[in-house]
């Protein structure tokens, strides 16, 4: 994906995301971008950012999750209860977790240009796939794409995703959430 774009493309794509730093306290971006649709997995990361919130109170302030929710289908009944349910949730962990200048969610329906895409999944400190059945999942490998050799960034993708198998340079463990099968999540860090 980057091969495509030249160094000077690049630099000039969402310069206030690509040339942001991370400063100490601010709060660390994990990325879901997901077309809404029921094999995505929505719900059940938000149930896994509130359970993280839970059982880990100091993280409070320190992480956000920010879901890109790509509209699809838009006219079916199923998938509109899909949206309400994940507004519903984001709701409820704002309300529980959140405070003035802090939102533990940001969840935007809608997609992102190109530009705008590259400079999230670069300035990202983790790309969370939560796919409950899924093909190869290319936001996994965009994702990764993107990364540069400055720092190592961490890849959370869904045990049923096919780019899970596919990245041997990865090392993974697996662990479940919410004491149920299909919820599984494998943290991989790719270091450079």
């Amino acid at each position: 994906m980057l091969s495509k774009l030249g160094e000077t493309q690049l630099s000039g794509c969402a310069p206030a995301l690509m040339c942001s730093v991370h400063r100490p306290g601010d709060p660390q971006v994990l990325l879901g971008i997901d077309r809404v649709d029921y094999i995505k997995g929505i719900p059940h990361k938000l149930l896994a950012m509130e359970t993280f919130l839970e059982t880990h109170p100091s993280y409070v302030g320190k992480v956000v999750l920010l879901q890109i929710a790509v509209p699809t289908r838009t006219d079916v009944l199923d998938y509109q209860k899909l949206r309400a349910t994940a507004h519903e949730l984001v709701g409820r962990i704002n309300g529980r977790f959140g405070s003035p200048g802090y939102a533990p969610v940001q969840y935007l329906d809608k997609s992102i240009d190109f530009a705008e895409l590259v400079a999230l999944y670069y300035t990202s400190a983790a790309c969370v796939v939560s796919s409950l059945r899924d093909g190869m999942n290319l936001v996994a490998y965009e994702y990764v794409a993107c990364q540069q050799v400055k720092c190592f960034r961490s890849w959370l993708p869904s045990h049923v995703t096919g780019s899970s198998e596919r990245a041997p340079h990865l090392s993974c463990c697996t662990f479940a959430l919410f004491g149920m099968t299909p919820i599984v999540v494998c943290l991989c860090i790719h270091h450079w």
